[in-house]
C-alpha cells in the first residue's frame, strides 16, 4: 500500500535555507552585473564627450587658428557635458596645441584626446572619485 504525505506537512527549516542561499547567490550575481554595466555607461559618455569636445575644438581650430583654452570658451560655443562628467582642457601658451580630458564623477576610466597627437581618443586611468 502507497504512503499518503500528510496534507498539512510545510518547508522545513533545511529547505527555507537552501532557498534563501540560492536566492541570495543569484541577487549577487544580478547585483555585480548590473554595477558593471553602470560603470560601462559612465565610460561611455566621458568617451562620447572627449568625442565631442574634440570635435568641437577641430572646427573651432579651422575657424581661428587656434584651439579653445578653457571650459567657460568651450560652452560659449555651444558644447554642453553630459551629466556629471568632469570635463578637462589644457592648452600651451600659443592655444596650437590642446589636451581634452573627461571622466565621470563616480569613477571609471580617464579619457583623452590631444591635438598634437593621432587624434583619437584614448583611455588612460582609472580613478574613483565621488560627485
Amino acid at each position: 500500500m502507497k504512503k499518503l504525505r500528510s496534507p498539512d506537512r510545510n518547508f522545513g527549516v533545511v529547505e527555507m535555507l537552501a532557498v534563501a542561499f540560492i536566492i541570495g547567490i543569484l541577487t549577487q550575481m544580478l547585483l555585480a552585473v548590473f554595477l558593471r554595466q553602470q560603470q560601462k555607461g559612465w565610460e561611455t559618455a566621458a568617451q562620447s564627450d572627449v568625442r565631442n569636445g574634440a570635435l568641437a575644438q577641430a572646427s573651432f581650430f579651422n575657424e581661428n587658428d587656434r584651439y579653445m583654452t578653457d571650459i567657460a570658451e568651450l560652452s560659449d560655443e555651444g558644447y554642453k557635458t553630459s551629466g556629471q562628467i568632469d570635463l578637462w582642457i589644457s592648452a600651451s601658451t600659443d592655444a596650437r596645441n590642446v589636451l581634452v580630458e573627461a571622466q565621470h564623477c563616480r569613477g571609471g576610466d580617464r579619457f583623452r584626446w590631444t591635438s598634437g597627437g593621432a587624434h583619437t581618443v584614448e583611455r588612460v586611468d582609472r580613478a574613483d572619485r565621488k560627485c
